[in-house]
């Protein structure tokens, strides 16, 4: 391979080798880096996200990291999948692990409401896991420069959507409901609400919103405890 594949140590670029993995839930292996959590992430896919009835429908895919659950949901047949991830490290391992894969559309963005262009997302400086960026502040974080799109410009480029899978670290407060208002035909959602530095309530309204638009969870968010990193509910459209 002639592409370097690594992260970001202290803001500063480190190569990392590359390995194979099969894990469960997947028919292909997915390409991982060494010294991170990259195959954690993809053994965890089928037991985060094995509700998803991704067959034949069009997949959206917030936080790909390196491109898991992009993967796992071609492997099941999905018809098409549209990836969102900001940082440029992991965009280059899911463009690797979507490699001449046609019916995925990849995009080097974090997803708004409302702002498309410039911002910046804050990264761990460990490098360890690359996949816990956020566009939240965070004591102790690098800052990298990346490019948002905003729900309008998702909703343009891609007008329907029928599943999604979101992961970003905190940043699903700020553009989930729009994103619902947007694809009014949405039919079933995995969403990761994360609750430390954002608290119980905003979780709660999350949760809320999604029930007050018609959707029911199939796998409820667990909203009792405030030191929680995250919480991840899946909800279904009722009479989807």
């Amino acid at each position: 391979m002639s592409e370097q594949y690594g992260v970001l140590v202290d803001g500063e670029f480190e190569e990392r080798s590359l390995y194979q993995v099969t894990s469960k839930g997947f028919t292909q292996p997915i390409w991982c880096r060494n010294n991170t959590y990259d195959e954690y992430v993809s053994k965890e896919i089928n037991r985060s996200y094995g509700k998803l009835d991704v067959e034949g429908r069009v997949v959206l895919d917030i936080g790909a990291n390196i491109g898991c659950f992009t993967r796992w949901a071609v492997d099941k047949g999905a018809m098409h999948v549209i990836s969102l991830e900001p940082e440029v490290n992991n965009f280059n391992m899911l463009s690797l692990n979507m490699k001449d894969e046609e019916n995925t559309t990849l995009h080097n963005k974090a997803l708004t409401s409302s702002q498309d262009g410039d911002g910046v997302l804050y990264l761990s400086k460990t490098g360890k896991n690359p996949g816990n960026s956020s566009t939240t502040p965070r004591r102790g974080r690098v800052e990298v420069s990346i490019s948002f799109m905003s729900v309008a410009t998702l909703k343009n480029k891609h007008p329907v959507i029928d599943v999604a899978k979101i992961d970003c670290e905190g940043a699903e407060f700020e553009f989930m409901e729009t994103l619902i208002a947007a694809y009014p035909d949405l039919r079933q959602v995995a969403l990761e609400i994360h609750i430390n530095g954002f608290g119980l309530k905003k979780a709660q309204d999350l949760h809320d919103m999604m029930l007050n638009n018609g959707f029911e969870a199939e796998v409820p968010p667990r909203l009792h405890n405030e030191s929680l990193w995250q919480t991840l509910a899946t909800y279904i459209k009722i009479g989807g």
